[in-house]
């Protein structure tokens, strides 16, 4: 449940905002906002997450004391289904989340982008625009449904990735998932048990 609670959530959210920003980028293509979202997609894209892990540890973990250094939840709190408990397990997955959220959308941002200027010059897109439809209309109703059906699918396959994408992050905030328990079972050997998470 960790790690589902941790990577599911980022990954939807990643979907969600990479694509909104990559068909906004697309409308408003060799714009400002289109150079800024491809430079700035070009240099985070680029950068490990486990370094921008590393970071967020040490900022607002160690130097401001912001949010708490490991774990999925303080002592002080009674695992289960009461507020105080998960406002807790959030505060821990806080910077675990915020790691994976700055370099998830990139990908999705500039598929997105990609795709949907190639939409916007098909036919059925210059037949719209002919018959006078309003520009926003014509980028989110014909471009940006059309220009998804392939992220769609990549979001399907790269669920598959979720466990083996949190090995690091969940080691370096010490939390409490798969990923953790996978490492721990490489170091003991523990053939069944990854046997098992690999299913």
């Amino acid at each position: 449940p960790w790690t589902i609670a941790l990577l599911g959530i980022t990954q939807v959210f990643s979907f969600v905002i990479g694509n909104m920003i990559g068909a906004w980028a697309a409308w408003k293509r060799n714009g400002t906002f289109d150079s800024w979202v491809t430079t700035f997609s070009n240099f985070f894209g680029s950068l490990p997450y486990f370094w921008i892990a590393l970071l967020l540890l040490y900022f607002f973990a160690f130097e401001l004391r912001w949010f708490p250094d490991s774990g999925g939840y303080s002592g002080n709190t009674e695992p289960g289904w009461n507020w105080a408990f998960i406002k807790d397990a959030a505060r821990h997955a806080a910077l675990p989340a915020i790691s994976l959220m700055i370099v998830g959308p990139i990908g999705w941002v500039m598929g997105m982008r990609n795709n949907m200027v190639q939409v916007l010059g098909d036919d059925y897109t210059r037949l719209a625009v002919a018959k006078g439809l309003s520009q926003r209309r014509i980028a989110f109703m014909y471009g940006a449904r059309n220009a998804i059906l392939p992220n769609f699918t990549a979001f399907a396959i790269s669920l598959g990735s979720l466990v083996g994408g949190s090995i690091l992050v969940e080691q370096i905030f010490n939390y409490p998932g798969t990923g953790r328990l996978m490492f721990e079972a490489i170091g003991n050997r523990d053939y069944p048990l990854l046997q098992t998470i690999f299913l």
